[in-house]
């Protein structure tokens, strides 16, 4: 789901539906038994216990670095940017927890677990075809998107897009082997797999291509070897020889290279120097360098951090205020500009966990991972040794420190943590290859019918989950994991891991006929929530909540029937499985289900939609957060139905299905209720994040059509709702400070009150000090204190109170310090600290931090602008800034200056 009517319409619809969603599916497993007593969840295998022991190991070290974090609040509910506090990782966990509850409950004849494998695959088709209609133009929206050639459909970006779809190929490819044998079905997963290749190669992004290589190759090796094939391996490693081969050829062949830059996926792929500066080469060379210099920030502020906090981290979320001293000017680039994102993210996973979760959690985090992962070979590969999970340990080790060493020894010593992390797959990778050879040579069949689960159709969705699960890691190493990844990541990992267990649980193994009929039930209604699900968000994502004119920069075409194309070809595919597997009778029963639950959505939905001209108020935007929350209501609506009338159709409890009765428990009960909570204090939170947003981003908009009384109190809404968030926050002290400015220059229309001013700034003081006191480490802050000082050191307030004057002088000088020792590249705290030298007359200062800001950022237009408009009329001194910004800055910069310097000197340049 998106939302345009919110800035972080993107991250937060998603959070909004996936928090309580899965803390209410864990509520709703307690107190039927699954997770707490005798319930069919119980697993008596040492293998288990370990994970249960990691798992918890995990959360709990998590819970301590929240606990003991620097912002409690931010590490919650996240930071404004990313939005992953410890709420959205209790809810990856639930989901992972949920999904293995469920596929151990399931019956042997179930076909649950491809159902899930479904949902998280066809998930994919709602951002693919939104995607290309971006592309095509067919987009009623606007999106301040750089590359158009990179739509990023509905999941926010090309990157994340083409992550999403690299994840859920190999799985793909495993429906694609179980329906080999029925063409109706194979035909309808050959569609998706070609659906998911065109949005992965349409997002051209290098990161998932790259992942996806040895994601594909470790899916080879394993199919070789169930299916005795050694052949099979000797293709997978041609294929992976083939792509290093290509990717050297076009770097060092010249005429390949040439090529290559001609291309659009492959002109990303290739490295080269003094390119084009809008090429995608160049583009793709810039990305890479700002890799290193971005982990060489991480590695810094590990460095700098304190043995405590590197044990237990900053805090979920935190840590990116501590990455500001060690950011350089290269970094930042030509944007330089106001707030950038870079700090949040280091697009490295392990330096951002190991940061802010602390080594520990890290170290139990991947230990968890890596179990499961032997868990899974050990059940794909099994072998007579007892040693196997020690040489699978050494292997992955050898594996890290090796590509850790390499890497030091090439001198990216920036690049150690994700290599070594990226090396401890290979090592895993070299293992299971050797024990695939050995497996595939075997003449030994009878593995081929020592299956997962008990069921020969379990081994191919392990194969492809295990796939999946490499590219979200390999992956993550070198991109920016993201909340729709790390839900797919969790209940891949539960799904996995209840069909290893299944092979060891003798109570899963042939059911009665009355037992098999209720897992059909419930498969049925799964499925049926899942895709009224997908058709309600495919809806959500391709209708607004509001309609925008042109004065709030939306884009408006003549093609809005098209919008229903793409919400009726994931119908349609959803649709054909459920025909091909149930037949007629029972599909034309739950489309009818279906599709009425989405057309009461789509009535409601078209009934909130806010018509917004430039008269729109407080009461359109409250609808427009009511209408942001109606898709998440109605997918929940969709599930409660059909958990009703699966449980209608059994006619039993869900204890009774496994065997057990019903849990007098007070444990499983009381679990229960905790859960429960969570999913009303996640709901709650939410919702306060969501019309905390709606009101932030129409505040904006009511400034855009000068409407400043509405964009103050909508902004005063967002910072009611979440009084810990330092966006909100900086919000409202832009708009009093505003206000106050307007009081000095007479703009308001009645003179200078002078009690009226005093109570904005003391206000105004009062949150900026506030502020300063909760996020110490954010150079921001610093600088919101600085101009509230600012002003009360002005000429007009100098007037009214000399010596109150002088003391703001001195405390906005501190704060200018202050915020500059915080982030010493950034431009912009030099140059508003030089103006303030300027506006109290300190010129000789105001002239040795523009000398400072131009030796630091020769190459961009800012201290030359802004020397320029500190000068006196002196065409001299002019023309010789003009010599000097020629030097350095580029064409577009200079064009600029060139401008300042007409408009005030009268320079013929």
């Amino acid at each position: 789901m998106m939302n345009p009517a919110m800035d972080r319409g993107f991250e937060l619809s998603k959070q909004m539906l996936s928090t309580p969603f899965s803390f209410l599916a864990l509520a709703a497993l307690s107190g039927g038994g699954w997770l707490i007593g005798r319930g069919a969840v119980a697993t008596p295998i040492d293998m288990c216990r370990r994970v249960s022991w990691l798992f918890a190991g995990w959360l709990a070290l998590l819970l301590i670095s929240t606990v003991f974090s620097e912002r409690p609040a931010m590490s919650i509910y996240g930071s404004y940017l990313r939005s992953e506090g410890v709420l959205a990782w209790l809810s990856y966990a639930a989901v992972g927890a949920a999904t293995f509850a469920v596929i151990r409950s399931a019956s042997t004849g179930s076909r649950l677990p491809g159902l899930l494998v479904d949902v998280l695959i066809l998930a994919a088709l709602v951002p693919i075809l939104f995607a290309l209609f971006q592309r095509f133009g067919f987009d009623r929206y606007y999106f301040a998107v750089l590359d158009r050639t990179r739509a990023p459909g509905t999941i926010g970006n090309a990157v994340f897009l083409g992550q999403y779809c690299a994840l859920v190929i190999p799985l793909a490819l495993a429906r694609l082997w179980q329906a080999w044998p029925r063409r109706l079905e194979c035909t309808v997963w050959v569609v998706v797999t070609a659906l998911l290749a065109v949005g992965l190669v349409g997002s051209q992004s290098r990161g998932p291509l790259l992942a996806l290589v040895p994601a594909l190759f470790t899916f080879a090796v394993l199919a070789a070897a169930y299916k005795r094939k050694p052949i099979w391996l000797v293709a997978a490693f041609a294929m992976v020889l083939a792509a290093a081969t290509a990717l050297v050829i076009i770097n060092v062949v010249p005429a390949a290279r040439h090529w290559a830059q001609q291309v659009p996926v492959a002109a990303r792929m290739v490295v080269a120097a003094n390119t084009a500066a809008a090429t995608p080469t160049a583009l793709a060379t810039r990305s890479a360098e700002m890799r290193l210099l971005l982990w060489q920030v991480g590695n810094e502020t590990l460095q700098a951090a304190s043995p405590a906090r590197t044990l237990i981290g900053y805090g979920p979320e935190v840590a990116y205020m501590h990455y500001y001293p060690h950011i350089t000017d290269e970094l930042l680039g030509d944007g330089g500009g106001a707030e950038v994102s870079i700090p949040d993210r280091l697009h490295a996973e392990a330096l951002d966990l190991i940061l802010n979760h602390g080594v520990l959690a890290w170290v139990a985090y991947t230990t968890l991972l890596g179990t499961l992962l032997w868990a899974i070979v050990s059940t794909l590969l099994p072998a007579s040794t007892r040693s196997g999970g020690r040489n699978f340990s050494i292997a992955a080790l050898a594996g890290g420190a090796a590509a850790a060493l390499v890497t030091g020894q090439s001198g990216w010593t920036a690049a150690l943590v994700p290599a070594f992390c990226l090396g401890l797959v290979l090592g895993c990778m070299s293992f299971m290859t050797l024990r695939a050879w050995r497996q595939a040579r075997s003449p030994d069949a009878a593995a081929d019918a020592m299956v997962a689960g008990g069921t020969p159709d379990d081994r191919p969705l392990l194969i492809g989950g295990v796939s999946a699960l490499l590219v979200f890691w390999f992956d993550a190493q070198i991109s920016l994991p993201v909340q729709t990844g790390r839900l797919a990541q969790f209940a891949l990992a539960g799904l996995l891991f209840a069909l290893v267990t299944r092979q060891f649980d003798k109570a899963t193994g042939i059911r009665d006929e009355h037992q098999q009929g209720v897992a059909a039930a419930s498969d049925l209604a799964v499925w049926l929530a899942a895709l009224a699900g997908l058709l309600i968000a495919a809806l959500a994502a391709f209708w607004p909540v509001a309609d925008l004119d042109a004065s709030l920069r939306a884009t408006q075409n003549q093609f809005a029937l098209w919008n229903l194309v793409p919400p009726l070809l994931v119908m349609m595919i959803g649709f054909g499985l459920l025909y091909v597997r149930l037949g007629g009778r029972q599909t034309l029963r739950g489309a009818t289900v279906v599709l009425m639950i989405c057309a009461v959505y789509a009535a409601v939905h078209y009934l909130l939609v806010v018509p917004i001209s430039a008269s729109f108020g407080e009461a359109e935007v409250l609808r427009m957060a009511q209408a942001s929350l109606l898709p998440m209501l109605f997918v929940l609506l969709a599930c409660l139905i059909f958990a009703w009338r699966a449980e209608s159709a059994s006619g039993v409890m869900p204890a009774e299905r496994s065997g057990d009765p019903v849990p007098e428990d007070l444990a499983a009960w009381s679990l229960g209720a905790v859960f429960l909570v969570l999913t009303l204090g996640a709901g709650t939170a939410g919702w306060q994040q969501m019309r905390a947003d709606v009101s932030a981003t129409w505040a904006r908009a009511a400034l855009k059509i000068a409407n400043q009384p509405l964009a103050e109190t909508l902004a005063l809404t967002a910072f009611t709702a979440l009084p810990h968030d330092r966006h909100y926050r900086r919000q409202v002290l832009e708009d009093t400070l505003v206000q106050s400015l307007k009081d000095l220059s007479g703009q308001s229309g009645r003179g200078i009150d002078a009690d009226h001013l005093a109570a904005n700034l003391a206000t105004s003081l009062a949150l900026a000090q506030d502020t300063q006191r909760l996020y110490p480490h954010d150079p921001w802050t610093a600088m919101g204190v600085a101009r509230v000082h600012q002003v009360l050191a002005s000429p007009p307030i100098r007037k009214l109170d000399a010596r109150a004057a002088d003391v703001a002088e001195q405390r906005a000088r501190e704060q200018f310090a202050n915020a500059h020792r915080l982030f010493p590249a950034q431009s912009e705290i030099l140059g508003n600290w030089g103006q303030f030298e300027f506006m109290v007359g300190q010129s000789a200062e105001g002239h040795r931090l523009l000398d400072e800001l131009e030796q630091r950022h020769r190459d961009k237009p800012d201290a030359y602008v802004l020397r320029l408009e500190s000068m006196p009329s002196d065409r001299v001194e002019a023309e010789k800034v003009l010599a000097r910004a020629s030097q350095f800055v580029s064409a577009t910069g200079l064009a600029q200056i060139r401008a300042v310097a007409s408009a005030q000197h009268g320079t013929r340049h």
